[in-house]
């Protein structure tokens, strides 16, 4: 399964991130589209063997060139994969890693053209270490403080991908 991520100035959020889930034996390529980082993001993520990167710079601001950063991302995954959205500010929990693991091995079927939405919790936390309001837990990730928002917060995340399939 392929995971899929875009990026903009996230070298302090790499190695935390991809760590996470790197070595999981459903994991066969993580691909991040990068939005042309001015720190060393990109220099960090090609330290994974699993990892392909791919820069193609936001014209705008990061979040309003969403639609646009979603179809770069989606021409670099090959017909019939399925492939998984993750965000370098999200974890894997256990469950889904064994939910993913499940669909990898064929053990759960995701029909042809079929978008799977996932439901996560949102938490506040302050994600950057030069707060001084962030408390780094031992596992490199911000303690969380407490949930914001609505539980569940579903997202569409797991697809399979098929010549028609586009973002709009």
């Amino acid at each position: 399964m392929i995971i899929l991520m875009k990026c903009l100035d996230e070298e302090f959020y790499v190695k935390r991130c991809i760590s996470d889930f790197h070595n999981e034996e459903f994991v066969s390529k993580i691909i991040v589209v990068d939005g042309k980082s001015t720190d060393f993001t990109v220099q960090k993520l090609k330290q994974f063997p699993k990892v392909s990167v791919f820069v193609h710079e936001w014209i705008r601001s990061y979040h309003a060139m969403e639609t646009s950063q979603s179809m770069i991302c989606l021409s670099y995954i090959p017909n019939g994969e399925i492939f998984f959205i993750l965000d370098f500010d999200e974890r894997m929990s256990d469950e889904l890693k064994e939910t993913l693991s499940k669909i990898d091995k064929g053990e759960i079927f995701i029909p042809d053209n079929i978008a799977v939405h996932f439901p996560r919790r949102t938490f506040d936390l302050l994600r950057y270490e030069n707060s001084p309001h962030a408390i780094i837990g031992d596992d490199g990730w911000p303690i969380i403080s407490n949930q914001i928002g609505q539980y569940p917060d579903v997202q569409c995340r797991l697809m399979h991908k098929f010549p028609e399939f586009h973002w709009i």
